[in-house]
């Protein structure tokens, strides 16, 4: 089995899908242009399996905090149990560390009951950091989440 993260082309921050081929070097340019003042980012990897895209890991970057960054991921749901969400949130903390200098921390927010991601997490070598009460909204319901945390220091 194959199972891989790629890099998708990279314009200030903004990541497109190598699959929309409708993108012209003058709408690149532009979007170059438009995002050249911009202080949050996030960068994207798909999460590849024998050839088929089959879900992303994403780092947001925050300007209140250049040291520390969110990760989210997700497969699709017919990979759900699979363990490969848990084979690649580890190598994409350790790659994000590694080609992000700057970074200290790198943390997650689960949404409560979401027992799944927890243990992943706390796999990968995330702690528990935090609750927070009713701070997410999905599914139109107000949710609470746990934040876990993992260290450059410890990690890299």
């Amino acid at each position: 089995m194959i199972l891989s993260l790629f890099w998708m082309m990279k314009i200030c921050g903004v990541l497109f899908l190598r699959i929309t081929p409708r993108l012209s070097l003058d709408a690149a340019a532009s979007l170059m242009d438009s995002s050249n003042n911009v202080v949050d980012r996030h960068t994207v990897h798909a999460v590849e399996r024998e050839g088929d895209v089959i879900g992303q890991a994403r780092v947001l970057f925050d300007r209140s905090s250049a040291q520390s960054v969110e990760i989210s991921y997700w497969v699709g749901k017919k990979y759900w149990g699979a363990g490969l969400t848990s084979r690649f949130v580890p190598l994409y903390t350790y790659d994000s560390f590694v080609n992000n200098p700057s970074i200290d921390r790198i943390y997650a927010k689960v949404i409560e009951g979401n027992d799944a991601s927890i243990r992943l997490l706390e796999k990968a070598g995330y702690r528990y950091e935090s609750f927070h009460y009713q701070n997410v909204k999905k599914y139109g319901k107000t949710l609470n989440t746990h934040t876990f945390s993992v260290y450059r220091a410890s990690y890299v």
